[in-house]
């Protein structure tokens, strides 16, 4: 599957590497996940790698707990989807779209106090 983050392209791949769920290739704008994961634990793994695409100085307690939450809260509001494993890229590039506004919005509010000190 193929995506766009930033302006870049990056693509995400299944291949079953020891002892790796998944992994993000931040040169290589690439996402490799574990082909054999089930469900709740590959669109968390998913989101995990999305969030180290796109926030990639954050640590790595703050993507696992942002991949966690987010994973239950799409599957709570995907309940009953039928076609669950068609839409699990989708809900995973949507979920990452929101936290990339996040930290849009927390580097506009750094910038509006920075501008407000200065003044």
């Amino acid at each position: 599957m193929r995506f766009q983050l930033y302006g870049d392209d990056w693509s995400i791949e299944y291949e079953r590497r020891p002892g790796l769920w998944g992994e993000c290739d931040l040169d290589a704008k690439r996402i490799t996940i574990h082909p054999q994961l089930r469900y709740r634990k590959r669109l968390e793994i998913i989101i995990h790698e999305m969030l180290h695409a796109g926030w990639p100085e954050a640590t790595e307690q703050s993507v696992t707990d942002t991949a966690r939450a987010i994973a239950g809260v799409l599957l709570v509001e995907s309940k009953g989807n039928q076609r669950k494993s068609d839409a699990l890229e989708w809900i995973a590039v949507v979920a990452v779209t929101v936290m990339g506004l996040v930290i849009v919005i927390e580097a506009v509010a750094k910038t509006v106090i920075a501008v407000r000190a200065y003044r």
